[in-house]
């Protein structure tokens, strides 16, 4: 790489005319000039001097000279690779094939150990887990024979139980699902949240999951014990093994890798190997892994038992001379994994590392099952070579150790043979086996015992390996360095870090090794005691050293944690920072013998805190290991340090936290690019974790380049300036200085360094004075050397500097124009803290530090002595060196020999980082500084550790400190009784960890956890204000310091910020959100700096003042500090998530408004805040202002005598509204009001704003703010100077507008309010405005939500807080973590509480109650027992209605709450009408679909229904025979003789009928019209009229006989022998069973009718496909499809099976529409399934027939006679009068032009069918806006997808009307739902989206329509068409030429999803395994249809369409169009038509 980045340089200086040191290798090339003729010679050049082809894009995937470098050194193959090639998937981390991947979550279901804690409590105890059978699984096993079970073995509880709905699992599905998946789920949820990753954050992300699995014990018993009748569409995937890993990526909605793994006993550790590697392979960024096993199949006992290795006694003696075998056990495991760098930046309980891994196969070794050394040692030789870890660093190896004769010793052979090695007699290598405590968990094995290392590494607890007593003989433990863990031990750190490899090995050979390691926390706590005496403190001091003397305490951090809640406020202090309690100790007797040790530290101050003073050091500090433990155990550190890795990683292409953690070989500490960018991010991360800890400076000094860091910490540069400046100082230094010269220090006076220096000829200076005896000199390092030879022969001593280049002196010179240049645009500012310059020793003014000033820095000498000398003048107590080790102190106190400054570390290089911070903080504590109660101060760093120790607590006395501050508290679970039992669980937790802190606590709730539908917020200080809090919820008490709130569908709503006017304000106003929010705080420092640049005073210094001498009355201070504090607060609002979708202002808060809108830049805003409150201060005449209610004739009659000298400013409310004018006509006119009984108020404001009296200062106003540049608004603002404006130009104009004109507040916000605003969020100091949004919203009948930000008789933090937590209670999507302070921690609490039932094998799950016995059928008594007559008493109605609807839904009728709604349960339309038939049915009265789709509750519902029956179930009769004789005979009786003679003809044509059967005669003619009536005559068929949907597809397919456009086609793949008479039988058969698929038609006179033939008519095609390749197959099986299928003569069913060998055919069914619909093409399939099973066995009988299509018929003949079709025809002539003209599309350049002049394509003439198809999909994020956004709404699917394709419409065609239609299926009826027919009619929707009507408009509209459709849907489209004679073009169907269907979940059938190619193939098992096959269908009915449908969580969709006129591109962008519109219309739901947009750009990539 070297020589090309030569070449490179050389060329492209050749080519652009420049030199070597002006080329920034890490800047774009075009910045130079390179432009394409320049490019392409440079490629030229590359090409033949690499010789091969370099592309010419490759200048444009890699801009940079050193990207392009590193591209062309990888190769060809990879240098293509831009970094634009993927943009289509989200842009990820580049992958590092050598990081460590973190283990950083844990959820387990283990023997004895239902959750990590009791794990790790069953692992440290020692306890043994396996037991004998439970009494349920002898239970299961019952009618298998003894011994089914064996005797022991390990179980877990409650297999049998889980919460499906928590999922969105029905119940139906539950009761199929293998237990395994569901506990799969359950653990994969418990580990994220024990990880802090919240599991529905993952939607759409790459995450893996990686299971491993065996056994099926759920899917063999089911096979066992159940019928076939007991298969449905769950059981496929319920027992599916790969389901287990794919379920939780579909229910979490993960798109990564997802994949079962099954290699035996190694399968989860297998699977863990592959999850490392997909996260090193950058396939994901996060994965889940981990492994399953339940056994209670007695057969698979059986089976294994076979094997002899099962132990005889219950237990695993592994590595023992008794070892006689293992013991099969049962559990589950998930670990949570992820690159360290990513489990360091989102703050992740790093539980340990994995460095590397690796799986092999024994290979050919004794027996299949028999395990092979050789290849056990090339595993473990291969694993340590990948994670590049020396063997015998390993502390411990958890061992597969099965406790076999033969596996344990070879197992310990091997392990001894690589990793026992190279080890001195004191370290051995420790092994052990999990299997010892818990048993053999099979395929869970493997993970169980990487958890049990992950424990263990991060707890520094060794557990014990159970049942050793004695070695085996047979394993030489002395010889191979190995040792059985026999107790439990610390586990002591041999070298840098604790170390252990985990083995599992499959019984089919298949091994695995992992190896892991430690992340080391710092191990470091902090004692701090404060007294009133000496004595007191001395007393405390003894009692804890008593304690440690009496070992009742184990635990420091415990200790620390007790004594900081207890500790006193007196001034006799103590600290002592600890690493172990010897430590402690030992400090503790220091301090009673008063002497010094290390890390202790007392003092005495009754004064003032001490002064603090930062120090930032230059070059020199940085050491390898530098910041590590800080990482991730100190959250501001870590935060700090993350935000500038980002930002300097934009700035020069690598990563701080990289380098931070890069290995020796790696590390680039010698690189000034890299370190002083590095030492600049850890000095600011230093100086945010002081901060965090409560050391805030009073004044920061910076020597050479560490005055970067001090200019950001003291504010004079901000952060993009600060993080600009070190970017490019670094790597100018680097290009231009490093390697031209030298530092070094000598140890002397300048003086006597300078008079050295003059005896040199060479180039070299002073370039330092550091203190009075040591001098830095820098030049040429010649000359250097020779100087220090010098200076040795003189005795004075000398060192290099670590840095390489000669810094501060004439050979940087170089570095000085491009450093200036490159800061031109910083802007420096007036420091928030004074600094002191090293530059010139002195004070300097932030806003001085300029390019010119840091060119300076740069060259000038440093004067850190001077600078140091100058600090002392200040008063400063302490001086804190910022830097990984301090370099600095020493010249310091040489400085400073006669002051009593105390100089304090931060880090030192080698020493426990927590160590040396808390040694310094204990110093500051001892010295009197208040110290910030923090969790790092007592380092607690273990995971799953049973809180609380035996010992007393210390001081227990004493009260326990509050923390500083109110903290929020969110809860939330998935059901009432499971939000009660977490705050049951949660106050438990707190009660047993005494040391938790409530910051930490309540940031880990609200950042770390999904917020789930029923939820409370807490307000808590402490942890008893936590246990009093939750006491209360459980209670139900109300208290203001909690909101409870239920979210109904998506939750939240639609926001609206509203900013307040003048006199809001009060004294104190702010602060505390000043000291206590960060982000306030940034964004209001940001406002005083551009404030004070207009006005020249401070908004902060206003804000600080004092109540007595503040300024806030005076209107021109008043109002620019409004002005900031509304800015800021909104700031805060939307950090916290709340984005507003409308912005309004009263009076002068319109001026925040518009800059929070982006209509106003901050400088702007400012102005006209400055401009306007001055004029109003002091130009405006004097006034007065008052509130009155006026009385409903109002109050213009009062204000008309006074002229302009009184005016209405302000419309508040409907009953408030505010007058302004003069003193004198005001004063009067408020003595009217009062005397007229008008009430009114003063208002605080003395000048007449909002009147005419203000127009005198107009043009001032206007001339001040000509200049002002107005932008874009980015949010809606709705003006309430201007009547109904939104978006006005805010120029200078409207401002005068806004200073003149009445304030119309109450009209806006009802504006708002119907425009679906209904939360309202008050930016202001104090809410004065909610009475009157809340009264303006109550008149127009509407509920909403009003919050305050602050109130001036609250905390601001509490009233924020409430404020977010009302928000939170009602559902709105927050992001929380703004409101924690930085070091709050990630800390274990209370998982997910389950709310589990019972689902099994056994388990009925059934909504409605079983039916009880009908009367006069008694149950049979049990033997010996009474025959009792039982007369059942009928269920009420309403439990009928509720059972009924349970029934539909698959859901327990209990599940229903009274304030339940359906659309929580997955009810849709399709639901809706089988509701509304099943009603029909019960009581013979009609309900609507609308009344169940409404969004009624349950207990409204309820009470609809039964007031529209009125009445019990009347069930209908099965009975059908008079129905059959009535069609029989009306159809004699409606035909002709002429008619009946010509259908005899034509039956004996056919060879129905005999001859004989006719006659010439009138007798003969009464004869047949006898064999036509009679339902008594024989005949070979039955006849029956035609439906009208049957009628019309006749009709069509008699214009085209040989038309294929109704054929159904289903075409599947069939991996298995294929028996072909058995499945020609089942072809058979199933046309028995269902009458539609044996009918055919007849006509006579002008109607088609029904021949339903006894004898089953179908094809069956036997085809020998032999060598055709797939695409062959799937040609020959379309033109199968695509025969015409004879409707005179049959058959209406094709079977075609194509054969290319014993296992590979090919399936395909054709079946006409008119027998048939989608639905029933599932139905057939799975009859077909089942009748081939039963063909094989050979008992498939003759089919008795199901309910007959002629059922339907005559309901719909009746129907059409009733009244209902009466009303159904006026209905829709109604609607569809005046029918809309019919459209073409325009071609896809012309779509959104006007339509005139636009040409379309030429239709041909007649009826054409040839189509083309296509599909699409809509990712799982549109699909859940979709969804939401229709729950919000209150509309389907179906309605909001229609609605859409209207405004497409509009935006694409300019309609303004039109019809499109819909398929509504009418399978409602009992018996409907398996019977095969044509049950479908067309409807119509009619919507007029023209441009000027908004969305929500168009909608509901459409959504309305939709109701009264569901209402006449009955209506037969053709008769409908036959009424209204609509105007039809050639070709074109009736009023509509576009169709656009929604299908629910169920109507979207089995081929239909298949087709997409999305869910799971549905039985692709048993005797006739269909794997669904996409066949091309070159069909379409109409124009263009779009059938769509939410499958697996997407939106998928089916498009069929007429390419004779429609071309594809046309289809596509129209799909493109109708995406981009209606997601738009989505956001902005009130947002005209005409403003939606097309989209610019249609990609059609998910077509």
């Amino acid at each position: 790489m070297h020589k090309i980045r030569e070449f490179l340089l050389s060329r492209i200086t050749e080519t652009l005319g420049m030199s070597r040191d002006e080329v920034d290798r890490w800047a774009p090339l075009h910045r130079y000039g390179l432009d394409s003729s320049k490019a392409t010679a440079l490629v030229s050049a590359l090409s033949a001097f690499l010789g091969r082809t370099v592309p010419i894009t490759m200048i444009w995937d890699h801009p940079t000279l050193e990207g392009l470098c590193r591209a062309l050194a990888r190769g060809p193959h990879t240098a293509a690779t831009g970094p634009g090639t993927d943009r289509k998937r989200r842009l990820t981390r580049t992958p590092d094939p050598l990081e460590p991947i973190a283990l950083v979550g844990v959820g387990c279901r283990l023997p004895g150990a239902p959750d990590p804690q009791s794990y790790w409590r069953l692992l440290v105890d020692g306890t043994h887990a396996v037991g004998t059978v439970p009494p349920l699984r002898r239970q299961w096993s019952e009618g298998d024979g003894d011994g089914a079970l064996p005797l022991w073995g390990g179980y877990l509880d409650g297999i049998d139980l889980f919460d499906p709905l928590f999922f969105g699992i029905s119940p139906r599905e539950a009761t199929a699902m293998d237990p395994q998946q569901r506990l799969v789920l359950e653990l994969a949820w418990e580990a994220l949240e024990d990880a802090g990753v919240p599991p529905g954050g993952l939607v759409g992300s790459d995450t893996g999951v990686f299971m491993g699995s065996s056994w099926s014990d759920y899917a063999a018993m089911a096979h066992q014990t159940g019928s076939r009748d007991g298969i449905g569409p769950h059981t496929a995937t319920g027992t599916h093994d790969s389901i287990i890993a794919n379920r939780v990526s579909y229910v979490l909605g993960l798109q990564g890798p997802s994949m079962a793994v099954d290699t035996a006993c190694s399968s989860s550790l297998v699977a863990v190997h592959l999850a490392c590697q997909a996260i090193r392979a950058g396939e994901s960024e996060l994965a889940l892994a981990g492994g399953v096993n339940l056994n209670f199949f007695a057969d698979h006992f059986r089976a294994m038992g076979e094997t002899g290795a099962l132990s005889s006694d219950g237990r695993c003696k592994t590595f023992d001379a008794r070892a006689d075998g293992t013991v099969r056990a049962e559990g589950a495991a998930v670990v949570v994994l992820a690159p360290l760098r990513v489990a360091l930046e989102r703050g992740l309980p790093v539980y340990c590392l994995i460095r590397g891994s690796a799986v092999n196969n024994d290979g050919l070794s004794n027996g299949l099952t028999a395990p092979n050394p050789l290849a056990q040692e090339a595993l473990l030789h291969a694993a340590y070579q990948r994670a590049g870890i020396s063997p015998s660093l390993v502390d411990y190896v958890e061992c597969h150790g099965t406790g076999t004769p033969l596996g344990d010793p070879i197992e310990a052979k091997a392990i001894g043979a690589v990793l026992g090695r190279d080890r001195s007699p004191d370290e051995v290598l420790r092994i052990g086996s999990v299997k010892t405590n818990i048993g053999h968990l099979e395929p869970a094995a493997g993970v169980a015992g990487l958890v049990k290392v992950a424990l263990s590494l991060r707890n520094g607890v060794l557990p014990a390996s159970l049942h050793y007593s004695s070695p085996n003989p047979q394993i030489p433990f002395a010889e191979a360095n190995l040792r059985v863990q026999e107790r439990t031990t610390a586990w002591p750190r041999r070298s840098d870090a604790r170390r252990a490899g985990v083995s599992a090995f499959g019984f089919g050979g298949t091994n695995c090794h992992v190896v892991a390691e430690e992340l080391p926390y710092p191990g470091g706590s902090l004692l701090l005691l404060a007294e009133n005496s000496p004595q007191a403190l001395s007393d405390r001091a003894a009692e804890l050293l008593a304690e440690l003397a009496n070992e009742t305490t184990t635990d420091v951090a415990a200790l620390s944690r007790q004594a900081l809640d207890t500790r006193g406020d007196g001034p006799y202090r103590l600290a002592a920072a600890a690493r172990s309690l010897r430590e402690l100790r030992e400090q503790l007797e220091a301090f009673t013998a008063d002497r010094p040790f290390p890390g202790l530290a007392a003092g005495h101050s009754e004064t003032s805190r001490p002064k603090v003073a930062f120090l930032c050091s230059g070059t020199g500090s940085q050491w390898l290991g530098m910041g590590r433990q800080l990482l991730p155990a100190m959250p501001a550190f870590r935060a700090s340090l993350l935000r500038v890795d980002v930002r300097l990683r934009d700035l020069l292409g690598f990563s701080m936290v990289d380098q931070l953690l890069a290995d020796e070989e790696h590390a680039r500490l010698d690189d000034m690019e890299v370190v002083q960018p590095l030492l600049f991010a850890i000095q600011i991360a230093l100086a945010d974790a002081w901060r965090s800890l409560g050391v805030e400076p009073d004044l920061v000094l910076g020597q050479s380049v560490g005055e970067f860091a001090a200019a950001h910490i003291a504010g004079a540069l901000d952060f993009d300036d600060a993080t600009l400046l070190v970017a490019h100082h670094a790597r100018l230094v680097q290009q231009l200085a490093v390697g031209r010269g030298d530092s070094l220090v000598a140890g002397a006076d300048a003086d006597t360094v300078k008079d050295l220096l003059a005896t040199f000829d060479g180039d070299v200076t002073v370039s330092g004075y550091n203190s009075p005896v040591s001098t830095s000199v820098s030049g040429e390092s010649a000359v250097l050397q020779e100087l220090a030879e010098r200076f040795a022969e003189t005795g004075v001593v000398s060192h290099r500097v670590r840095m390489g280049y000669a810094a501060h002196s004439p050979l940087v010179d170089p570095v000085l124009a491009p450093l200036r240049a490159g800061l031109e645009g910083i802007t420096p500012r007036r420091s928030r803290i004074p600094l002191i310059s090293t530059v010139t020793g002195e004070a300097i003014a932030g806003d001085t530090l300029g390019p010119d000033y840091w060119t300076q820095n740069v060259r000038r000498p440093n004067r850190l002595m001077s600078a140091v000398q100058t600090l002392a003048e200040h008063d400063v107590d302490v001086i804190i060196e910022l830097s990984p080790h301090p370099v600095l102190l020493k010249p310091v106190r040489e400085s400073l020999a006669k002051s009593p400054i105390s100089c304090l570390p931060s880090l030192q290089r080698g020493t426990d980082e927590a160590w040396s911070l808390l040694s310094s903080l204990g110093e500051l504590h001892a010295a009197g500084h208040p110290v910030i109660d923090s969790s790092f101060l007592s380092g607690v760093h273990g995971r799953h550790l049973t809180r609380g120790r035996p010992g007393a607590v210390i001081g227990a006395d004493r009260a326990s400190r509050r923390e500083e501050g109110v903290h929020l508290l969110p809860v939330s679970a998935h059901s009432a009784a499971a939000l009660l039992d977490t705050c049951r669980e949660l106050s438990n937790h707190v009660e047993r960890d005494p040391g938790s802190r409530v910051s930490d606590l309540a940031y880990t709730l609200a950042t770390r956890r999904t917020p789930l539908n029923h939820r409370v917020s807490l307000l808590a200080r402490d942890r008893q204000d936590v246990l009093d809090g939750l006491a209360r919820v459980s209670t139900g008490e109300l208290h203001p310091d909690i909101a409870r709130g239920t979210v109904v569908g998506s939750g939240g709503g639609r926001i609206a910020f509203v900013f307040s006017g003048g006199g809001t304000h009060w004294p104190g106003m702010g602060r505390e959100l000043l000291a206590r929010h960060a982000g306030f705080r940034e964004r209001m420092e940001e406002c005083d700096a551009v404030v004070r640049t207009v006005v020249g005073w401070s908004v902060l210094g206003e804000l600080a003042a004092p109540a007595e001498t503040s300024r806030l009355d005076e209107t021109d201070i008043q109002q620019p500090v409004l002005f900031a504090l509304q800015v800021s607060l909104a700031r805060l609002w939307t950090d916290l998530g709340v984005e507003p979708a409308a912005l309004v202002g009263h009076s002068i808060g319109e001026v925040a408004a518009a800059c929070v809108g982006g209509a106003l830049s901050l400088e702007d805003g400012a102005r006209v805040t400055a401009v306007r409150s001055h004029l109003i201060q002091h130009k405006a005449r004097e006034g007065a202002m008052i509130s009155v209610e006026p009385p409903e004739e109002g109050i213009a009659a009062y204000l008309a005598p006074y002229g302009d000298q009184v005016a209405v400013a302000a419309v508040n409310s409907p009953t408030s509204m505010a007058v302004s004018g003069t003193p004198e006509a005001i004063g009067a006119l408020e003595a009217d009001l009062r005397n007229a009984g008008i009430p009114t108020r003063s208002v605080r404001i003395d000048r007449p704003g909002h009147s005419a009296l203000m127009n005198p200062l107009l043009p001032d106003l206007r001339a001040a703010l000509k200049d002002i540049t107005p932008l874009p608004f980015n949010t809606a603002f709705h003006s309430t100077a201007l009547d109904g404006v939104v978006n006005p130009h805010p120029d200078a104009d409207y401002w005068a507008h806004n200073l003149r004109n009445q304030v119309r507040f109450s009209p806006t916000v009802a504006a708002l309010v119907e425009d679906g605003i209904d939360t309202f969020v008050e930016i202001s100091p104090h809410g004065t405005l909610r009475g009157a949004i809340e009264e303006t919203a109550l008149a127009r009948g509407a509920r909403i939500q009003v919050v305050d930000s602050l109130n001036r008789r609250k905390s601001d933090i509490r009233n924020v807080l409430g404020s977010v937590a009302s928000l939170f209670a009602q559902g709105m999507p927050l992001k929380l973590d703004t409101l924690y302070p930085a070091n709050a921690q990630v800390v274990e609490t209370p998982l997910v509480r389950w709310q589990k039932e019972r689902y099994w094998l056994d388990t009925t799950v059934r909504g409605r109650p079983a039916a009880a016995p009908s009367a006069g059928t008694p149950e049979q008594p049990a033997a010996g027992g009474a025959v009792l007559e039982q007369t059942p008493s009928p269920r009420p109605p309403r439990d009928v209605v509720l059972g009924e609807i349970a029934d539909m839904l698959g859901v327990p009728p209990a599940k229903f709450g009274p304030e339940s709604r359906l659309r929580d349960f997955g009810l849709d339309s399709m639901l809706a009408i089988r509701l509304s038939n099943r009603m029909q049915t019960l009581f013979g009265r009609r309900v609507s679909p609308v009344e169940f789709i409404d969004d009624r509750t349950v207990r409204e519902l309820l009470d609809r229904v039964l007031e529209l029956v009125g009445r019990t179930p009347e069930p209908a009769s099965d009975d059908t025979t008079p129905t059959e004789a009535l069609g029989r005979a009306s159809i004699a009786e409606e035909l002709t003789d002429m008619d009946v003679e010509e259908l005899v003809e034509e039956l004996i044509a056919r060879g129905l009928l005999d001859p004989a059967d006719d006659a010439d005669s009138a007798e003969g003619e009464a004869s047949a019209r006898a064999i036509v009536a009679s339902p008594d005559h024989e005949l070979p068929f039955d006849l029956a009229p035609a439906g009208h949907g049957q009628a019309s597809i006749w009709f069509m397919q008699q214009l085209s006989p040989e038309g294929v456009a109704y054929n159904l086609m289903f075409g599947a793949r069939v991996t298995a022998a294929v028996d072909e008479p058995a499945l020609e039988q089942a072809v058979r058969a199933v046309v028995e069973r269902h009458p539609a698929l044996r009918t055919v038609f007849v006509q006579t006179g002008v109607r088609p009718y029904q021949l339903i033939l006894d004898e089953p008519v179908y094809e069956f095609v036997s085809v020998d496909a032999t060598g055709l390749d797939d695409e062959a197959v799937r040609g020959e099986l379309a033109a199968h499809g695509h025969r015409p299928l004879d409707l005179d003569q049959g058959p209406v069913l094709r079977a075609v099976l194509m054969s290319r060998g014993d296992e590979d055919h090919h399936v395909l069914l054709v079946i006409h529409h008119i027998a048939a619909d989608a639905t029933s093409v599932d139905i057939v399939i799975h009859d077909l399934q089942q009748f081939y099973e039963r063909a094989r066995r050979g008992n498939l009988p003759t089919q008795d027939p199901v309910t007959p299509y002629t059922l339907f018929v005559e309901w719909e003949r009746a129907w059409l006679n009733s009244t209902a079709a009466d009303a159904a025809l006026g209905w829709w002539s109604e609607q569809l009068a005046a029918p809309p003209a019919h459209l073409d599309l325009p071609r896809p350049a012309e779509m959104g032009t006007p339509v005139a002049g636009r040409q379309v394509a030429k239709r041909p003439p007649g009826i054409d069918y040839a189509g083309e198809d296509l599909t699409f999909r809509w990712n799982r994020d549109e699909a859940r806006r979709l969804k939401e956004f229709a729950v919000r709404e209150g509309v389907s699917p179906s309605s909001l997808v229609m609605a859409g394709f209207f405004a497409t419409l509009n935006r694409v065609a300019g309609v303004e009307d039109s019809v499109l239609a819909t398929a509504i299926a009418q399978r409602g009826e009992a018996g409907r739902e398996s019977a095969v027919g044509y049950y479908l009619n067309t409807a119509l929707v009619r919507g007029r989206p023209s441009g000027d009507r908004s969305f929500r408009e168009l909608l509901h509209e459409v959504h309305a329509f939709s109701r009264g459709l569901l209402e006449h849907m009955d209506y037969p489209f053709d008769l409908l068409v036959s009424k209204l004679n609509p105007p039809r073009a050639d070709g074109r169907s009736p009023w509509f030429d576009f169709a656009v269907n929604w299908l629910s979940g169920d109507a979207f059938t089995y081929a239909n999803t298949l087709f997409h190619g999305v869910g799971e193939p549905v039985q692709a098992s048993g005797a006739l395994p269909l794997v669904p096959l996409p066949l091309e269908r070159r069909i379409a009915k109409f124009d263009l249809e779009i059938t769509m449908g939410d499958v697996s969580g997407e939106v998928v969709g089916q498009v069929q369409y007429k390419p004779s006129f429609l071309e594809r591109e046309t289809v596509t962008t129209m799909l493109e169009h109708f995406r981009s519109v209606l997601f738009q219309a989505i956001d902005h739901p009130q947002r005209p038509l005409e403003r939606l947009t097309l989209a610019s750009r249609p990609k059609g990539a998910d077509l």
